[in-house]
């Protein structure tokens, strides 16, 4: 049986919202989305990636829009070697320097620190005004992925 999860996340992939505010949130993601299978956080010490399982397309820069795939796999390898606390990267197309968090993932990915999720929630995307709430809630910019596995 597949599963469809949404993870929002941090923009910031180091950052972890207070206790509180994490637990606002999990309250207010379980109102938005009541016939989830459940609603969970996770916090880790170091950043994870945080993909769109079997959604997730391709990478590509963000500056030149070349598709990076390839060359992606051999930077994820380097960076997990160190537990992904060094994501800065320089792209093969066009020699940008930029985190590995902000390249353009076709199904939208990332990496974070902590993770609010709702498996099977019944429910598509999160409206611009519910991201906005839970912004306000955790006090950062949010990233909303959809997963499917």
């Amino acid at each position: 049986m597949s599963t469809h999860s949404i993870c929002v996340i941090p923009r910031d992939p180091f950052f972890i919202p207070d206790a509180q505010a994490q637990a606002h949130a999990q309250r207010l993601l379980q109102q938005l989305a009541p016939r989830a299978d459940s609603i969970s956080i996770l916090v880790s010490h170091t950043p994870i990636f945080v993909d769109a399982g079997a959604n997730f397309e391709t990478v590509k820069c963000p500056r030149c829009r070349t598709a990076i795939s390839n060359w992606w796999h051999e930077a994820m390898d380097r960076a997990y070697s160190h537990q992904f606390k060094h994501l800065a990267v320089e792209t093969p197309c066009c020699a940008t320097t930029l985190s590995l968090n902000e390249l353009r993932y076709e199904w939208p990915c990332g990496f974070a620190r902590f993770v609010l999720k709702a498996q099977n929630p019944d429910v598509g995307l999160l409206s611009v005004v519910h991201m906005r709430a839970l912004e306000r809630l955790l006090n950062c910019c949010l990233r909303q992925i959809l997963a499917h596995v």
